[in-house]
């Protein structure tokens, strides 16, 4: 009867350190015992490796700064104890103020932790004159372009260096200065409480393009050689045929000329995929005619999908008063082109905020008035290739020099 009795109590102490085991270290899909440090491990093979993986929980997070938005189960004053809670986000919002992605994110206490790359491996990060970075990726053999507006307020050390003035009365066509989108003549210094580095700032073309004193049409011209009069051939800068004005740019980029920027426009329309969430079979036609290279005005699909959409930021910005634009390019991070639409300024007054991009290309446009340039509108499929006067003032993009 002692025997008995002894016997049940070692079993059953047996029975408790075995459970004790278990609940202390555990591998789940296999016989194979955890290693010594790990509380639980998963795998399905003998040699411990696994054909499977592990499937986190699929949560739509709306908020970063909220969990019980996503997780209602969360109460109020209990935020911090789900410290190193992980998800799988199901949700993407590229329009929030720090931007939402679909993949792992970790709740560190008070904020959801994006695990991922935001960052594209096609994207590379440079700094212009004034120590700002700026992201850039390759076009194809449209080259390498910023997919952000140039925001610098000087010129480059090889350009002189020399500090970038606020107008100072009328601007006119030989006026050299910069402002913020939708300034006010009344206080140009006054930084805007709806701007932010992506809207860049605004240039005269003497700004721009500085170095360039041609009023030939620089326009370029048909087929695949520039003409005696484009930039390419003319500069200052560089050597025939890859001659550039580096204007306003870092130094080792340049502001593009017309036809350059045709090349990056063709990139686009024929390979919307790649920088968008366009297709260019959705556009008509579905491939870049060439003509388009030297007509004036709006030019590119006739649907209501285009280039301008695939160029085109899809969030609207701050103090805009209108929704999000069509635009459909992958934000700057993911290697889109991304352009915002801070407008410009005309006569000395800010318009078209929140509905157009107005970009400088490098090359004159027949006399010392006028330059080509390009425009990108809130709801068009086109790009209008434009024949703008020199003393408006518009956003910059540069293309690094070959």
């Amino acid at each position: 009867m002692k025997i008995t009795y002894l016997t049940k109590k070692i079993l059953f102490f047996l029975l408790i350190s075995s459970s004790s085991t278990l609940n202390a270290q555990v591998t789940i899909g296999s016989d194979i015992p955890p290693k010594e440090g790990a509380l639980l491990e998963l795998k399905n093979n003998i040699d411990g490796s696994s054909t499977k993986g592990l499937g986190m929980p699929r949560v739509a997070i709306t908020s970063l700064t909220d969990i019980k938005l996503s997780i209602p189960s969360v109460q109020v004053g209990e935020e911090a104890q789900h410290a190193g809670l992980m998800v799988y986000n199901v949700n993407e919002d590229q329009c929030a103020p720090t931007p939402i992605f679909k993949g792992l994110y970790v709740w560190d206490g008070s904020v959801w932790q994006h695990l991922g790359n935001a960052t594209s491996p096609d994207v590379q990060i440079y700094q212009d004159q004034d120590g700002n970075d700026f992201k850039a990726r390759q076009f194809g053999a449209a080259g390498v372009w910023m997919l952000e507006n140039l925001y610098a307020k000087n010129f480059a050390p090889g350009m002189g260096g020399a500090p970038i003035p606020l107008p100072t009365g009328t601007i006119v066509y030989s006026t050299i200065a910069y402002v913020y989108p939708k300034g006010t003549s009344s206080n140009w210094s006054a930084v805007p409480p709806t701007w932010d580095k992506s809207q860049g700032l605004l240039y005269t073309w003497a700004t721009a393009a500085k170095g360039n004193t041609s009023t030939a049409n620089q326009g370029q011209i048909s087929g695949a050689s520039p003409g005696v009069a484009e930039v390419e051939n003319i500069g200052p800068l560089g050597s025939v045929p890859l001659k550039y004005v580096q204007g306003v740019c870092p130094d080792g980029w340049h502001l593009p000329s017309d036809r350059e920027w045709n090349e990056l426009e063709k990139e686009i329309y024929n390979k919307a995929n790649i920088y968008s969430t366009s297709s260019s079979s959705e556009f008509s036609p579905t491939t870049w005619v060439s003509s388009w290279e030297t007509t004036p005005d709006d030019r590119g699909s006739s649907s209501t999908h285009g280039h301008a959409n695939a160029m085109m930021v899809q969030c609207r910005l701050a103090g805009s008063g209108i929704g999000n634009p069509a635009g459909t390019s992958r934000p700057a991070a993911q290697g889109g082109f991304s352009a915002t639409l801070p407008g410009g300024i005309f006569a000395s007054s800010a318009q078209n905020y929140g509905y157009y991009n107005y970009l400088w290309s490098s090359s004159s446009a027949g006399n010392s008035e006028s330059a080509w340039s390009r425009d990108i509108h809130v709801n068009k499929a086109t790009v209008a290739r434009k024949n703008s006067s020199r003393n408006s003032m518009y956003s910059v993009r540069c293309k690094k020099n070959q």
